[in-house]
């Protein structure tokens, strides 16, 4: 990466803001334009939505749309995932409106709220036993399989996880979902919890 391109990520990671912001602004009147990253502003935005819905803004937090999980997950993807894995999102991004046409008809984008919550909950209930079946059978061949190999996870089970990492290391999601303190004065070995409390960050 050169010190342009670091530059950028350092900005957009930070929400600092950035020299030529109202040129990148601009490009999201086009879907095709891209993002600085492997993703397009259209696979943002799907990421975004897809975290709003699984995440969504509350009276306590702002959602997953709020703050930009998108970008950040186009950082990291970008910078940090291997080829094979950036491939693997790019496709899991795809199988997301192909199943969402399958059984609503519709793009995921063009979906309501209602019709987005219904088909995630669907989605991740599918993903959840294939996990359950994944992990018997990896088991069983771990015992006979000296050089074993994983089978592959449901493809939405990493692209929630990652949603997931994006949003509580977000500012938004580590000082209004979680509670932050950036400079802990002492350690306090036990601290009174209620139920409800939100966790530490």
């Amino acid at each position: 990466m050169d010190r342009r391109e670091l530059l950028k990520s350092i900005a957009i990671l930070t929400g600092g803001t950035l020299i030529g912001a109202d040129a990148l602004l601009s490009s999201f009147t086009n879907p095709d334009h891209k993002a600085i990253g492997i993703l397009s502003l259209s696979q943002v935005n799907l990421l975004n939505e897809i975290g709003e819905t699984i995440l969504p803004t509350t009276a306590k937090s702002k959602g997953a749309k709020a703050a930009n999980v998108g970008a950040l997950m186009n950082v990291i993807i970008t910078d940090c995932y291997q080829k094979e894995e950036q491939t693997r999102i790019l496709e899991s991004l795809k199988q997301v409106n192909i199943e969402a046409f399958e059984t609503i008809k519709k793009t995921f984008l063009s979906a309501g709220k209602s019709e987005r919550h219904q088909f995630l909950t669907a989605l991740d209930q599918k993903a959840y036993h294939f996990q359950k079946e994944k992990q018997i059978k990896d088991n069983e061949a771990r015992k006979s399989d000296d050089k074993f190999v994983a089978s592959p996870n449901h493809y939405f089970t990493g692209l929630k996880q990652l949603i997931l990492w994006a949003y509580f290391n977000s500012e938004i999601g580590a000082t209004e979902a979680l509670r932050f303190v950036s400079v802990p004065t002492r350690y306090e070995g036990c601290v009174p919890y209620h139920k409800g409390d939100r966790a530490w960050y």
